[in-house]
């Protein structure tokens, strides 16, 4: 599920850019979570790093799309922006907020799909994975698992262990795994979560994870290194 926002405060042409993603969605099986603003300040009013794709239009009405971008950078420097507009050279000083791309009005589908591909590849590497949770105190949390340096049992609860803090969550552990893609996380034990971008060395049963110390059960020390090697191979 790839979450995108169109702030365009023309409705026909929001409902031509919809159009487009819907058709493409259906094509090539991808699912699309889309989030409609008629303004940038309805927009960044909202956000709280939701999305992790931007169809911006810069004819904007109060404030234009290159100044929310600007706004918007200053919030989230992850998410992949895509100008909208008939004005192309308008549209390419849009590596000042490093926008990926522009599409122009009108939208001819057959050049907005090779445009879309690479946006979705570009998302599908880079960006880290949000998702929205709340904790024991009732507060809701939208974290990137890309953040997360590993997720710990305790009772009923799960324990989040990010770089400078921790919360929790009322859910099983299996029941986390089934609802998430977690396909860059490996169990080194029956309690434990490892993201395995943050291995730095295995020392006998210990993991390291920059600050953190981890125990490794024997019977899954051979398994998990093979995984460790396969992740760096992958990214590499």
């Amino acid at each position: 599920m790839i979450n995108i926002a169109i702030v365009e405060d023309n409705i026909n042409e929001y409902s031509l850019l919809k159009n487009s993603l819907d058709k493409y969605a259906c094509s090539y099986n991808v699912k699309f979570n889309i989030t409609y603003f008629s303004s940038a300040i309805e927009f960044l009013n909202s956000y709280k790093k939701q999305f992790q794709l931007v169809f911006m239009d810069i004819e904007l009405p109060d404030m234009n799309g290159m100044e929310a971008s600007h706004k918007l950078r200053d919030i989230d420097k992850d998410v992949v922006i895509v100008f909208v507009t008939n004005l192309s050279n308008y549209a390419i000083n849009g590596y000042e907020v490093g926008a990926l791309d522009f599409v122009v009005k009108p939208i001819k589908y057959e050049t907005f799909a090779i445009k879309l591909s690479r946006l979705i590849n570009k998302i599908n590497i880079e960006s880290p994975y949000r998702i929205e949770v709340y904790d024991v105190d009732h507060i809701l949390r939208i974290i990137n698992l890309a953040e997360v340096y590993y997720l710990e049992v305790s009772g009923h609860y799960l324990i989040f262990h990010l770089e400078n803090e921790e919360f929790k969550i009322r859910m099983s552990l299996k029941s986390f795994e089934e609802k998430y893609d977690l396909t860059s996380f490996f169990k080194p034990n029956v309690y434990a979560l490892v993201n395995l971008k943050y291995v730095d060395k295995v020392d006998g049963d210990d993991i390291f994870l920059g600050k953190f110390v981890i125990k490794i059960s024997r019977l899954r020390k051979k398994d998990f290194l093979e995984a460790v090697s396969k992740y760096l191979g992958a990214t590499m």
